[in-house]
């Protein structure tokens, strides 16, 4: 039966359709209101005999069925809400399952971009390393002599730079090294004079003593 056919229903048609089907006025309160309205005018229009057992028997008998009717409504209740629970506990399955699955498939789509992010992550943080070792390879240490800075300068422009590990900052690392062995070289210079002219004044002294 239509919605349609539904609304045109009044009378104890409307009644007989409900008491067939009472989970109707779950889904529809104006049509439980129409069904309340015309059940109460039909109890309303009995008579009411208080003073004969048959009369007392027919008012209990029109409560009997009003609470009848009331059971018969909160069962398709329910029988409905154990429905829905049913169908919410299988839609959060499937839903769990789709989202496990797009997940791993968001994963896969995005794998070549993370790849690359790891490695230019990795790439950059090497970068930055090696710079700040050849910048700090620059600074004199305390002790130092023109031998050590001979063997530092020789690690420097010994090591292999492959342009494939520095990518776009090769050039800034190449500028960077260049930079650090003349730092190292006018080091080594002014550490070799001084030393020869310490070893001059030594060598004279021992002369005059």
């Amino acid at each position: 039966m239509t919605e349609a056919t539904i609304e045109k229903l009044t009378g104890k048609e409307l009644v007989a359709r409900i008491d067939a089907d009472p989970g109707m006025v779950l889904d529809d309160l104006e049509l439980f209101d129409r069904f309340f309205a015309t059940v109460k005018a039909q109890l309303a229009a009995e008579p009411t005999d208080l003073t004969t057992k048959a009369g007392r028997d027919a008012i209990a008998s029109r409560a009997f069925k009003v609470a009848r009717t009331k059971t018969a409504v909160e069962d398709a209740r329910k029988r409905k809400t154990e429905e829905w629970r049913k169908l919410t506990a299988a839609v959060n399955e499937n839903g769990k399952t789709i989202k496990a699955r797009l997940e791993a498939l968001q994963i896969e789509t995005r794998k070549p971009l993370t790849d690359w992010e790891d490695a230019e992550d990795t790439r950059q943080k090497f970068v930055k390393s090696t710079l700040e070792r050849l910048v700090q390879a620059r600074l004199m240490q305390p002790g130092e002599t023109s031998e050590t800075v001979r063997m530092r300068l020789e690690r420097i422009e010994n090591a292999e730079m492959p342009p494939t590990s520095f990518g776009i900052d090769f050039d800034t690392l190449c500028k960077a090294r260049d930079e650090t062995v003349a730092a190292l070289r006018s080091m080594q210079a002014q550490l070799k004079q001084s030393e020869d002219e310490k070893a001059e004044l030594d060598r004279l002294r021992k002369e005059q003593d």
